[in-house]
């Protein structure tokens, strides 16, 4: 989505709001030359502590209730959904390879849980493991990246596909963004719920996975939801 502003869009302010409004989430904002890219993401790829690591299973949406009892009610209908299951076991299943790979003593629970975040709750299932010996973080990174969510299973072809049939380039939408320090402890986030800004113009993404008893529909009303915190983050814009 493309929004623009009568006026040049102020990254600080953008930010301020983000913050406000999205106080479970990880910001973040990178500058290069006249772009910055930013946003407000919910989910972690991966963190390191010492031998210690945890990453997060996040796929299957829904929308947040207008009171206490809808979001609750609109909870216990996201954990019985089993389009959203399926397509959140996939990302289950994958993480959990590679984590099998690279880690030992790895946990995972058998049921996921219910992440809120802004105007959305997630199906998430945590996942924790002690790091191989001789295995570095960015090598985790590499290989959980991009999860199924975003990259489709099986990754290579799905990768593929993407490239050719998706009308538009991505740029970091998706990507791990993060830090490692000299010891090598670190953590990455994925760029989702973010958008690239350029004077009085913003370019926005969002998406939704896609399994076999998707429906267009619903997909798109969930894609118009992720597209809220940014939106609302902007201010008065034209779309």
């Amino acid at each position: 989505m493309t929004a623009e502003s009568s006026e040049r869009l102020d990254p600080v302010n953008v930010l301020g709001r983000l913050h406000r409004r999205q106080p479970d989430c990880t910001l973040f904002a990178f500058e290069r030359n006249s772009s910055i890219f930013l946003g407000a993401t919910p989910e972690w790829l991966i963190k390191k502590s010492g031998g210690e690591v945890q990453t997060m299973c996040l796929a299957g949406t829904i929308k947040r209730g207008a009171d206490e009892k809808e979001d609750r009610a609109l909870e216990n209908e996201l954990l019985a959904d089993e389009k959203n299951l399926a397509e959140h076991q996939f990302v289950v299943t994958r993480i959990t390879e590679v984590m099998n790979t690279y880690c030992d003593e790895v946990e995972c629970s058998s049921k996921p849980i219910i992440y809120k975040a802004g105007q959305v709750q997630h199906l998430c299932t945590p996942v924790t493991g002690k790091l191989k010996k001789g295995v570095s973080l960015l090598e985790l990174v590499e290989n959980l990246h991009p999860t199924p969510a975003l990259g489709g299973l099986p990754k290579e072809e799905a990768v593929k596909a993407i490239r050719i049939y998706e009308n538009y380039e991505r740029g970091w939408y998706g990507a791990p963004i993060g830090w490692v320090d000299i010891e090598g402890n670190g953590a990455f986030a994925v760029a989702i719920r973010s958008g690239l800004i350029k004077g009085k113009q913003a370019v926005l993404f969002a998406g939704c996975g896609i399994v076999a008893d998707s429906e267009p529909a619903r997909e798109y009303e969930e894609t118009k939801i992720k597209f809220k915190p940014m939106l609302d983050a902007l201010g008065d814009v034209r779309r």
